[in-house]
């Protein structure tokens, strides 16, 4: 069975692929990552049969794999097939092909907690796998993020699933998310029984 996650990486960032394989795998997720399973002549068949079954391509951004050709051309053939969800996890310039893609901010982080920007990636991670948002949009100030957030956890104990965090997504992809979110939980709602009742004339 082919898997849901394809992880682009520099050779020198393998300890650290490893250890978000294996974060993806404990969430339930197939994930190839391992370039040693295969080599000589038949790696790249591997790899190009493996990133074509792939839903979601997550290319490691480091000091080392902004400079490797073939994680540059894994992420841009992931960009033109709109499969690419890009991570840092050095505090590095990203190439200037990939300046414009919002990418999830890693670096200097432990991959083994629970730290927000990892929380952000598993929560994108599953709403591309599984195509789905949220039944409940939280629409807020950005002053009130602190407050949208304690509301959205208490939703999250009572099991509904929110879109709140607007962190997930950046530029130009921002506005699309957003409404795709927006009319993903009306659709919901809708389908619930729970659409708003139009006035009368």
């Amino acid at each position: 069975m082919a898997a849901s996650i394809f992880i682009s990486y520099a050779h020198e960032d393998r300890p650290r692929a490893e250890q978000l394989a294996a974060r993806f795998v404990s969430a339930g997720w197939s994930v190839w990552w391992d370039r040693q399973i295969v080599g000589g002549a038949r790696f790249d068949k591997a790899t190009e049969k493996a990133i074509a079954a792939a839903k979601i391509v997550v290319a490691l951004w480091s000091r080392a794999s902004v400079g490797s050709a073939w994680v540059r051309a894994e992420a841009a053939w992931a960009l033109d097939k709109d499969k690419l969800l890009p991570v840092k996890i050095d505090d590095v310039d990203l190439p200037l092909q990939f300046f414009h893609v919002p990418t999830i901010d890693l670096a200097g982080l432990d991959i083994a907690t629970d730290a927000p920007p990892l929380l952000r990636l598993f929560f994108e991670v599953d709403r591309r796998i599984r195509g789905m948002y949220a039944p409940i949009f939280i629409s807020y100030a950005h002053e009130d993020r602190a407050r949208a957030e304690q509301l959205a956890a208490r939703f999250g104990i009572a099991g509904w699933p929110v879109w709140w965090d607007r962190q997930i997504l950046g530029g130009p992809h921002f506005d699309k998310a957003t409404e795709e979110a927006i009319a993903a939980a009306m659709r919901l709602s809708a389908r619930n029984g729970c659409a708003r009742k139009q006035p009368g004339p």
